[in-house]
C-alpha cells in the first residue's frame, strides 16, 4: 500500500522535530534568543538577588539545622538524637539527607557543630542556596521536557524563562525560601524520562520524590495510567514507586518520636478535609475527583506525541487542582503545581490569557497568605535575612502591615476565588483547546510573560518594602512588650487590666494593642486610658466599640502626642462597663517572663508574670535595651 500524503507529512514533521530536539540538546539559556533579550535575564537576576538576600521564612532553620544530627553520626537514632537539642523533626529522612550532604562544609569547618536552629545570616543564606540551586537546575529539565514534546529550541527557552519567573514559584524559592523544590526536582527528571520512553527511570525518579512530599503521587498515577494499560505493569510500577518510602519507614518506624511527629504530621491530612457529610460518614471530594482523573487517564487512548503531551499535562493540571484547589495548603507547596500549569499553558492556543490569570492568581494568593498567616508570611519574612537588625530595632509591621494594605479579609471569598482560578487554569486546557503544532510561535505572549513576572512579584514585594520604609519614619516604637501567645482573659465589667511601661522620650503619639474576639462579633465597649504611674492622672483616653474589632487584630489608641517624662513610669488601663462572659474580648499576652525594663502587667491590681501585648510609639527613637 502506498504511503499517503498525510503519512508522509507526519513523518517529515517527526523527523524535523527530532532534528530540532537534537540541535537543542545543548542548553544555552544564558544566551538570549528573540523575543527574549539580555535585559530579561538581567532583570530576573537582579530581582532574584534582591529577594534572595531580603526575605526568608524560618522553617529552613529547623530542617537544615536538624541535618547536623546525621553529620554527628546519628543515622539510626536521628529523630531521637535531635530532641536533646530541642528539635522535633516532622519530615521523612530524605529532606534531612539532602541538607546533610549540602552542610558538610559547615560541619568540617566547625561553623555549625551540632543540630541548632540559631545560626548567622550567612549560614542561613547557605541553607537557602541549596533549594535555589535546584530551582535553577529544574529549569534545565523544563527545557528538556519542552524539547522532548516538540516545542523547539526558541519556545522551550521562553517556557524555561516563564518557569523561572512564575510569580508563585519565584515567591516559594526566593522570598519564602522553602525546599519543596526537592520534590519537584525529582518529579521533573521523572517526567523527562517519561516522554523519553524510559519507564524505569520515570518510576525511579518519582520514587525518589515521594518521601519528600506525597503530592508527587497525584501526578504519577494519571501519567502512568495514561501510558500503561497493562494492569500487571501498573501494579509493578506502584510497588516500585513506594519502595524508597517504605525503606525509610522501616528504618525509623521503631522510633516513638518518628511515629508521633512524622507519621502524625497533621498537614498531610489537609487534602481529605473537603467532604460531603452524610448521616453516618463523609465522602471526600479529593478521593472521588482523583479517582475520576485516574479513570479518565486509563480510558484515554493517545494518538501521537503531541496528543500524549497535551493529555499528560491536562490530567496533571486536574490533579494539581485536587491538591490545592479544594483543600488547605501551605504557601510553599504550590511550587509543585506551577510547571504543570505552565507547560499546559504553552500547549494551549492562547498562551497569553494564562499569563494574565497567573497575575490574578498571585494577587489572590498574596491576599490569602498575609491574612491567614499574619506575622509569619507577610512583612515578617524581612526579619530573618539582610534586614534582620533593622526589622527588630524599628519593629517593622508595627505601624502598617501587609494585611492592612490588602483590605480584603473575607477568607471565604478569597479562597473561593483561588479555587475557581485553579479550576479554570486546569479544566480549560483540555487537548481540544490546545495546539496541534506545539512548536507554534507565541511571541505575542512575551509582553505578558514579562508583565506577569514584574507585576506578580511586585504584588508581594512592594507592600513588604512599604511596611519596612514606613517603620523608618517617626514616630518609632520605643516599647514593645513582646510577641503574642494566648489571651490574658476576658475583659468583663469589673475587670481592669493594666500594662505598665517606662517612657523613653517626652511624648507618646499612640499605642497599639492586640485583641482577640473569639472569632465572634461582640457588642460592648472597651475603655482605654493612658495614666501617670505616680499620680494615676488620666493623660489620654478613648472608648472603643468592640463590634468593629477583627479577631487577632492590632488596635490603635491615639494619644494626641501627650507630654510625658522620659524615664518615668506610665500605664495603659483597659476596662469595660457592659461586657459579660459571652459578649467580651480579650487582650493578647506574652509568655511568662516577669518584669522587663520596668514593664509589667496587672489584672485587678494583681501583678502578673506575663506582659500584655502593647506597642508604645513616641517621637524620637531610642534603641530598646
Amino acid at each position: 500500500m502506498k504511503e499517503s500524503i498525510t503519512d508522509r507529512k507526519e513523518k517529515l514533521a517527526a523527523r524535523g522535530a527530532k532534528r530540532e530536539r537534537q540541535r537543542g540538546e545543548r542548553f544555552r539559556i544564558s544566551i538570549a534568543e528573540e523575543p527574549l533579550t539580555g535585559w530579561d535575564y538581567i532583570i530576573f537576576a537582579l530581582m532574584a538577588v534582591i529577594c534572595f538576600f531580603s526575605f526568608q521564612h524560618g522553617d529552613i532553620l529547623h530542617t537544615a539545622g536538624s541535618s547536623f544530627g546525621y553529620l554527628d553520626g546519628h543515622f539510626f537514632d536521628f529523630y531521637d538524637y535531635n530532641t536533646q537539642y530541642g528539635i522535633w523533626d516532622s519530615y521523612m529522612p530524605s529532606s534531612y539527607w539532602m541538607f546533610a550532604v549540602w552542610n558538610i562544609p559547615l560541619k568540617v569547618l566547625g561553623i555549625v557543630p551540632h543540630p541548632t536552629q540559631v545560626v548567622s545570616v550567612g549560614v542561613l543564606m547557605w541553607y537557602k542556596l541549596l533549594p535555589v540551586t535546584l530551582y535553577m537546575i529544574s529549569g534545565y529539565f523544563i527545557y528538556k521536557i519542552c524539547m522532548e514534546i516538540g516545542m523547539g529550541s526558541k519556545k522551550s527557552k521562553i517556557c524555561t524563562y516563564a518557569f523561572y519567573t512564575t510569580p508563585i514559584g519565584f515567591f516559594s524559592q526566593f522570598i519564602f525560601g522553602q525546599y519543596d523544590i526537592f520534590t519537584l526536582f525529582f518529579m521533573l527528571i521523572g517526567i523527562y524520562y517519561y516522554f523519553k520512553g524510559k519507564d524505569l527511570l520515570f518510576i525511579l525518579f518519582f520514587a525518589f520524590s515521594v518521601p519528600f512530599k506525597y503530592f508527587s503521587l497525584l501526578v504519577f498515577f494519571p501519567l502512568l495510567l495514561l501510558k500503561e494499560k497493562n494492569v500487571w505493569k501498573v501494579i509493578r510500577a506502584v510497588v516500585l514507586v513506594v519502595i524508597p518510602y517504605m525503606i525509610e519507614l522501616a528504618i525509623y518506624y521503631p522510633s516513638e518520636v518518628f511515629q508521633e511527629y512524622v507519621l502524625g504530621f497533621q498537614a498531610t491530612s489537609y487534602i481529605f478535609e473537603a467532604t460531603i457529610p452524610l448521616t453516618e460518614y463523609s465522602i471526600s471530594y479529593s478521593i472521588v475527583i482523583f479517582a475520576l482523573i485516574c479513570a479518565w487517564a486509563y480510558f484515554t487512548n493517545i494518538q501521537g506525541r503531541t496528543d500524549w503531551a497535551e493529555w499528560a499535562f491536562f490530567l496533571s493540571g486536574l490533579s494539581i487542582f485536587v491538591a490545592f484547589g479544594i483543600s488547605r495548603w501551605h504557601p510553599q507547596w504550590l511550587l509543585m503545581g506551577m510547571p504543570f500549569l505552565l507547560i499546559s499553558a504553552f500547549l494551549h492556543k492562547d498562551t497569553k490569557i494564562w499569563m494574565i490569570l497567573d497575575i490574578l492568581l498571585m494577587l489572590v494568593f498574596s491576599i490569602y497568605v498575609v491574612n491567614y498567616w499574619k506575622d509569619r508570611v507577610d512583612q515578617f519574612l524581612l526579619s530573618n535575612a539582610l534586614f534582620k537588625n533593622i526589622y527588630q530595632e524599628y519593629n517593622v509591621g508595627s505601624k502598617v502591615t501587609m494585611r492592612a494594605l490588602y483590605k480584603i479579609t473575607d477568607m471565604n471569598l478569597i479562597m473561593s476565588m483561588f479555587s475557581g482560578l485553579m479550576l479554570i487554569m486546569a479544566i480549560f486546557k483540555h487537548p481540544k483547546q490546545c495546539l496541534r503544532d506545539v512548536s507554534t510561535n507565541i511571541g505575542n505572549a512575551i509582553g505578558w510573560i514579562r508583565t506577569r513576572f514584574l507585576l506578580g512579584v511586585g504584588i508581594f514585594v512592594i507592600p513588604a518594602f512599604i511596611c519596612l520604609f514606613v517603620s523608618l519614619v517617626p514616630p518609632y516604637v520605643t516599647t514593645n512588650t513582646g510577641n503574642p501567645t494566648v489571651g490574658a482573659g476576658l475583659i468583663t465589667a469589673g475587670t481592669v487590666m493594666e500594662q505598665h511601661f517606662i517612657a523613653r522620650k517626652d511624648n507618646v503619639a499612640y499605642i497599639t494593642f492586640r485583641v482577640g474576639t473569639y472569632n465572634r462579633t461582640n457588642h460592648s465597649n472597651l475603655q482605654v486610658r493612658l495614666k501617670d504611674g505616680r499620680t494615676d492622672a488620666v493623660l489620654a483616653e478613648k472608648r472603643f466599640d468592640v463590634s468593629q474589632f477583627g479577631d487577632n487584630d492590632w488596635q490603635r489608641f491615639d494619644c494626641g502626642n501627650v507630654r510625658v517624662t522620659a524615664g518615668r513610669e506610665y500605664y495603659i488601663e483597659f476596662s469595660s462597663e457592659d461586657a459579660d462572659g459571652g459578649n467580651s474580648i480579650t487582650l493578647y499576652r506574652t509568655k511568662d517572663k516577669g518584669e522587663v525594663y520596668g514593664c509589667f502587667a496587672e489584672i485587678n491590681d494583681v501583678k502578673q508574670e506575663f506582659q500584655i501585648c502593647v506597642k508604645v510609639f513616641e517621637h524620637g527613637r531610642k534603641k530598646q535595651e
